[in-house]
């Protein structure tokens, strides 16, 4: 059995992951408009009419989680950041003391 997550990171997880399926969900109508006719149009071209009957939900659950793991990486990124800098000032603090 695993140990469950501390405090900060218990939130810094949940606030992620929210903030990861509200981009989601908000970025996917206007990136699926951005990107339908190219991916319509080489279906066709390259497999026939085939496809298209679940194309389009397939290609909005990739890019909902296309989305989601690179805002969820962004936002990792970031607190390790911070992290670090709070760090870096904690420790030239106590070097001067």
């Amino acid at each position: 059995m695993s140990q469950g997550q501390g405090g900060f990171s218990g939130a810094a997880s949940g606030a992620a992951f929210v903030i990861s399926v509200v981009a989601a969900y908000l970025l996917l109508p206007h990136l699926f408009d951005a990107t339908w006719p190219w991916l319509l149009d080489y279906t066709v071209r390259t497999y026939g009419p085939a496809p298209l009957s679940w194309l389009a939900l397939a290609w909005k659950a990739a890019l909902a989680l296309l989305t989601y793991n690179i805002v969820r990486s962004l936002l990792a990124l970031w607190v390790t950041d911070l992290g670090m800098r709070l760090g870096r000032r904690f420790i030239k603090r106590m070097e001067k003391d």
